[in-house]
């Protein structure tokens, strides 16, 4: 009994640190974000690292995109579209954990990502390794319901999510300047 209690735990951490290879919590440098904010104003505040802006990577239409995570409000129960991803702790979506913001995602190059350090000795690192736990679980549903939120919003910039999301033609435009500038 105590073997096989030892085998799973350590079977888990081991699964875990494999897992941390393929998706990693990020934060963006200041001076990006500032730029990005100033040609849409549905990208958040960095806060100069004051509050950490934590978020995901996603690849869409074959561009990194980075999708910021927001801790659990009681108002997000009552979103039912696709522009967030609902986080819970795995095997328990009554502990509710937070959300990705999917219609907020915009286009990053990989030299504005800094990788965020799980410090699982605090309250709000065990929050984020919880969502972490779960973003891995659900990484391939949320990668669909990305792609899919970016095709929606292109073919209907009006519709309701549209105005609810980025103007991802814009930011990737502005991204494509910027690097043909370099």
């Amino acid at each position: 009994m105590w073997i096989e209690k030892w085998y799973s735990h350590e079977c888990h951490f081991l699964c875990l640190k494999f897992m941390s290879a393929l998706l990693h919590f990020y934060t963006i440098k200041n001076d990006f974000i500032t730029k990005m904010k100033s040609l849409d104003s549905k990208i958040q505040n960095n806060y100069d690292g004051k509050r950490p802006y934590i978020g995901v990577l996603l690849v869409v239409n074959g561009l990194n995109y980075y999708a910021p995570l927001s801790s659990y409000k009681e108002k997000q129960d009552r979103i039912n579209n696709i522009t967030v991803f609902k986080l819970h702790e795995k095997g328990n979506p009554n502990n509710k954990l937070g959300v990705i913001h999917i219609n907020n995602m915009f286009p990053v190059p990989d030299d504005q990502l800094i990788a965020v350090t799980i410090d699982i000795t605090d309250d709000y690192g065990r929050l984020l390794q919880n969502q972490y736990e779960y973003i891995l679980h659900s990484q391939d549903e949320i990668q669909q319901q990305a792609q899919q939120l970016y095709d929606l919003v292109l073919k209907n910039k009006n519709s309701f999510i549209g105005r609810l999301s980025c103007d991802f033609k814009l930011l990737e435009s502005a991204l494509n300047q910027q690097k043909n500038a370099l």
